[in-house]
Parts: C-alpha cells; structure tokens; sequence
C-alpha cells in the first residue's frame, strides 16, 4: 500500500517546520559533471560494499523449508502473506511450536477487522506493521483450522484460500451492493484478472447461493466463518519501520536484519523484477516517505516482499527476494534464481528446469532493487 502524506509522523513534521524557520539561507554553485559522476560513483561503491554471504534459506533447519513458497493468487494481500511468514520465521527460529503456520488469508482478516470493524469490505492493500501489531494483539487462528473453515469453498472448486478471497471480493464489487448484480462482470474480470475458471466459478457461486453469501462483502463471510476460532498467542516483537533516507540507508537497515540471522520485509516497486534500470521511486521529496505517492512513479507496481539473502554475484552485490507469486516465479530481471530439486536439495543458482521442484527467491543487483525500496520492516 502507498503511503499518503497524512501519514507522517507529527514529530517529524514539526522537526521539519523548525529546521525551516532557522535555517540560515545559502547559496550553491551547479554542480559539475565530473562531481556528479563522482559522486554517483561513491554510491555505486557504498551499494556494493558490506555484501558478505547469508542465506537464511541454507541448512535442513532453516525455518524456510518448513514456510511455503505461497502464491496469493490475484488477491492483493503481499503485505499480509510477507509477515505472515515474517512471523512464522521469527517463531520458528526461537523454537515457537504452539501452532503450525499463520494464515496469510486470516491475517488480513484480523488486522482489518480490528481496525475498521464490520464496515470494511474488503482486505485489498495494507501495512505490516498493522498485520504484525493485530496478531502480537489478537493470536491467530492456526492455519490448520482456517483451512477447515474454508474447506467447504475450497474442496468444492479445487483453489487455494486466496483464490476464494479474490472471488468473494470480485462478487462483491460486481454483483452486492452497488455491483448491480452483473454476474457477467464477476466472470469478465475473473476470467482476465485471476486463474479461476468458469466451472470453478459456478462452484463457488453454488456454495454461495447454499450458504445465503451470495453479495454479501468478504470481511462479513469470513467473520462468520471464523466466529468462534480459538486464537494462538502470536509472540514476536515489534516491528521496525526505514522509510526516509537514501538508497544507502535502505540497504542498512535489510542488512541489519539478514546480520542478525532475520529476513527483512521490503514494500517496494516491483517493475524492477523484469526491467532492471527502472526506478519506480521517485524519492524528489526527503521530507515524505519513500513509499509515498509523491516518491513514486506511475510504473511503481507497489509491492511487499521479503528480503532473505545477501551475496556477491560477478563482482555485484546482491539481494535475494522471497514472493508471494507461486513456486514458480522466475521474473526476466533477476540476475539468478535459488530453487528446491525434485530430491528435496536447496540449491543457489538453479538453471536446470527440469531438477525445480520449487524456485524459492531470485536474486538483484542492489543498486536495482535498493532505488525501488519504499520501506523496510525488520523486528526491533
């Protein structure tokens, strides 16, 4: 989710504001060409510096292999399916076993719901800090149990929990309130935007049309079908959120993360996975978030990830980047992508198709994906 402006911290506006009324005015000469291309190269040398090699996915008790490699299939929950394994890593790693995973899907539900009440209507876009804050409130219903209560969907069309959320929102817009009941539409923009198709539509629609759901919102269903879930204690800390300074700053803080054996969450903008010079940031204003509208181009492709390697390919230091977009994501820009065999072997640079079982991350040049990262959440 893009940040507005209302968002900033009062402190910082009012630090701002100060700085301003006691500044004294000066003056500078243009800089040269030389001094530019200098000082570019100071960058360039600071984005590829401090690359020694982690890789939070290496070793049979990283927490990585037990945490799918999830595809949030057309739903627009990144920042929900990110820290949820966020926190499923955190537990994991601290020997946390009082429940299996936590469901990205339920996640959002919850942050919503404690947030915004009944009157939400859908789950779309959001905040980690939101997410990791409801559930450290909240618990979580574990992930086998969430399963079980969207089992009647899910089994009777054969998708995953996200697909049913996508289809629940789809029908909402198109055919509940104020969609004038345009089921024409919901199938259009299924069949355009989503992999649903048409008789798992009609599957869905008839366990709707049983259950009396049919244009009814997403957050309503999904309150009933939860009602009653025992919820887990969810113990992590707090997030800590990097969302003004440079591209070096950015770096930092991921890497203070991936140092202390954690990955880092990224919301970032994702024309970079396929086109490696794009710059979606903006970053024309330093008083304003990185991941503000006004920090960023129309071409952003807003996006939340997770940050879970760091090393040094052909003499360029690079970062590797967890999805949400299926066991299968290999995006055009990646300078390699780490994979899971088909005999269950984690391997770094997989470029045998046909040994993947699972690709697990790709990885990027730093400066690339440093110029298109908006914020980075690590825990405190």
């Amino acid at each position: 989710m893009i940040r507005t402006s209302l968002a900033l911290p009062l402190l910082l506006v009012a630090s701002v504001s100060f700085s301003q009324t006691t500044r004294k005015k000066m003056t500078f000469g243009a800089p040269t060409a030389a001094s530019v291309a200098a000082a570019d190269r100071a960058i360039d040398a600071s984005l590829n510096s401090d690359c020694s090699e982690v890789d939070l996915n290496k070793g049979i008790n990283s927490p990585f292999n037990k945490i799918p490699v999830y595809d949030q299939d057309g739903s627009s929950l990144c920042y929900s399916f990110a820290t949820s394994q966020m926190v499923d890593y955190y537990r994991m790693k601290k020997g946390d076993k009082s429940y299996d995973l936590t469901n990205p899907v339920y996640a959002a539900w919850a942050t919503y719901f404690q947030k915004a009440g009944t009157g939400q209507t859908n789950l779309r876009g959001g905040f980690s800090t939101d997410v990791n804050k409801t559930l450290k409130h909240s618990g979580v219903c574990s992930n086998e149990e969430v399963k079980s209560r969207l089992s009647e969907f899910t089994k009777s069309a054969g998708v995953t929990e996200a697909e049913v959320l996508h289809f629940l929102e789809v029908v909402y817009d198109n055919y509940g309130q104020g969609g004038g009941k345009n089921w024409n539409k919901v199938e259009k923009t299924l069949t355009y935007d989503s992999n649903i198709s048409c008789d798992q539509q009609a599957n869905l629609k008839r366990v709707l049309v049983k259950k009396g759901y049919l244009g009814v919102p997403s957050t309503a269903i999904l309150q009933n079908l939860f009602k009653g879930c025992k919820a887990q204690p969810v113990k992590v800390p707090n997030l800590k959120e990097f969302y003004l300074g440079s591209d070096l700053d950015m770096k930092k803080a991921v890497d203070g993360a991936l140092t202390g054996d954690m990955p880092a969450e990224i919301n970032m903008c994702s024309v970079v996975f396929n086109t490696p010079k794009a710059r979606g940031q903006k970053n024309i204003n330093p008083t304003l978030g990185r991941d503000t509208e006004g920090n960023s181009n129309p071409n952003c492709g807003r996006h939340a990830v997770l940050v879970t390697g760091r090393k040094m390919i052909g003499g360029q230091c690079a970062y590797m980047i967890r999805n949400s977009w299926g066991a299968y994501w290999k995006p055009k820009g990646a300078m390699t992508c780490s994979c899971r065999t088909l005999k269950g072997e984690y391997k770094q640079a997989c470029n045998k198709p046909d040994e993947v079982d699972e690709y697990v991350g790709c990885w990027f040049d730093s400066k690339d994906l440093m110029a298109n990262v908006g914020s980075v959440d690590v825990y405190q």
